[in-house]
C-alpha cells in the first residue's frame, strides 16, 4: 500500500504548488480586469459634463438685466475644471436674490465630478478647432482652474480642454464649439 492511500492526504509540497498557481491566477486577473482610464474618457466626461451645464442653464433661464448689470456677468451655470490629483469638475449654478429689485446673487454648486487620477488635464486653447493641433496655447499646471460659462440660450464658452495619460503618450482634447453645439472629443491632439 503505498503512503498516500495510507494519510489519505496531500504533501506539504503538493499544497504549496497549488497555492502558487492560484496566487498567479488571481494576480494575472487583476492586471487583466483593473480599470485603466483613458484621457479619451476624461474628454468624453467633460464633454458629457459641459452638455448637462448647457442643458441647465437653459432650463433655468436668463439671468435678470439688473443682476446682469451688477454683476458684469449673464451666464447662468458656470463649470470649473480645477486641475489636481485628480481634476475635478464642477458645476455652479447662478442664483439671484427673489426679490426684482435686488442685485443679489451667488454661485451655488449643484455638481462635482472627479476625473480619474491616471488622466491629466494639461492646458487649453481660446480658439477651438476641429482640425488637429499642436497642444495647449495655456497650460494648467496643479492647483490651476479653468472656467466655462453657460448662457441661458445653451451656448458655452468655446474653448479646447487637452488631457494626456498621466504615464504614457494617450492624448485627446474635447472642443467646446461656442455656437451651443454638441462638445466633440477626439483621442489626439
Amino acid at each position: 500500500m503505498s503512503r498516500r492511500a495510507a494519510g489519505r492526504g496531500f504533501t506539504l509540497v503538493e499544497l504549496m504548488i497549488v497555492v502558487a498557481i492560484v496566487s498567479v491566477l488571481v494576480g494575472a486577473a487583476y492586471v487583466y480586469t483593473r480599470e485603466d482610464p483613458q484621457p479619451i474618457d476624461a474628454a468624453e466626461i467633460t464633454a458629457n459634463f459641459v452638455s448637462e451645464g448647457s442643458q441647465r442653464a437653459v432650463a433655468a433661464g436668463a439671468v435678470r438685466a439688473n443682476v446682469v448689470q451688477a454683476l458684469g456677468v449673464s451666464a447662468r451655470i458656470k463649470i470649473a475644471v480645477e486641475v489636481g490629483t485628480p481634476t475635478i469638475l464642477s458645476m455652479e449654478r447662478l442664483e439671484e436674490n427673489p426679490d426684482p429689485n435686488s442685485t443679489a446673487a451667488a454661485w451655488i454648486e449643484i455638481r462635482r465630478v472627479a476625473l480619474p487620477k491616471q488622466v491629466v488635464v494639461t492646458g487649453w486653447t481660446a480658439t477651438p478647432t476641429l482640425s488637429a493641433t499642436s497642444g495647449p496655447a495655456t497650460p494648467l499646471a496643479s492647483g490651476a482652474s479653468k472656467d466655462i460659462y453657460c448662457e441661458a440660450d445653451g451656448r458655452c464658452d468655446g474653448l479646447m480642454l487637452y488631457f494626456r495619460a498621466a504615464r504614457g503618450s494617450r492624448k485627446a482634447r474635447v472642443v467646446l464649439l461656442p455656437l451651443g453645439g454638441t462638445p466633440v472629443t477626439f483621442a489626439s491632439w
